[in-house]
């Protein structure tokens, strides 16, 4: 009977002591978890990108439309003042 409480009390302190070498391996894996976490990204970063995103796709749209009504006048200045010249050189040059 001795003997079996000698070997039960050797795996306990194998146990207790392989239970030490996994909590220190959980402590590790914690550190390399947490420096992990540091790197990505939250929610909050995620928002924030794409409300920027957001807001520069509109500032483009903005400057699109605006250059686009830019190009449609002088196009339309210069196509009527070709348009004028030409009938002036149809009418008084002979």
């Amino acid at each position: 009977m001795n003997d079996q409480l000698t070997m039960i009390e050797k795996a306990v302190q194998a146990l207790l002591a392989s239970n030490e070498a996994m909590r220190v391996d959980v402590a590790k894996l914690q550190v390399q978890v947490a420096s992990i976490i540091e790197h990505y990204a939250t929610k909050v970063d995620i928002e924030m990108v794409k409300t920027s995103v957001s807001d520069a796709k509109a500032e483009f749209h903005k400057s699109m439309q605006a250059q686009t009504w830019k190009l449609i006048f002088w196009m339309t200045v210069v196509c009527s003042a070709l348009t004028a010249a030409v009938y002036f050189i149809a009418r008084n040059v002979h």
